[in-house]
């Protein structure tokens, strides 16, 4: 069986600023510190292995409603065009 390709989502500036913003205190610190090395130096494509796709997902999750936390809303932000693109939404 093969290994699963990474899925690549390529973001817009603004998508990209709002995971550039700075961040608060949580559990999330891993996750954001990953997207946040991933857009150093101008670079707005970002890959995800599986691992790194469900905590997107996982933590996205929290901000769909917009009441929950900051970093949840600014995934919300950054990725919700390019998941309903990859999914036909």
């Amino acid at each position: 069986m093969s290994e699963p390709k990474p899925i690549e989502f390529t973001l817009t500036e603004e998508e990209a600023a709002a995971i550039l913003d700075p961040h608060g205190e949580g559990g999330q610190q891993t996750l954001h510190q990953h997207l946040k090395d991933a857009l150093k130096g101008g670079n707005r494509t970002l890959s995800f292995d599986d691992k790194h796709l469900g905590e997107l997902i996982r933590y996205m999750q929290y901000g769909w409603d917009k009441g929950r936390g900051g970093f949840q809303n600014r995934l919300h932000k950054a990725f919700a065009r390019s998941l309903k693109e990859r999914l036909n939404l």
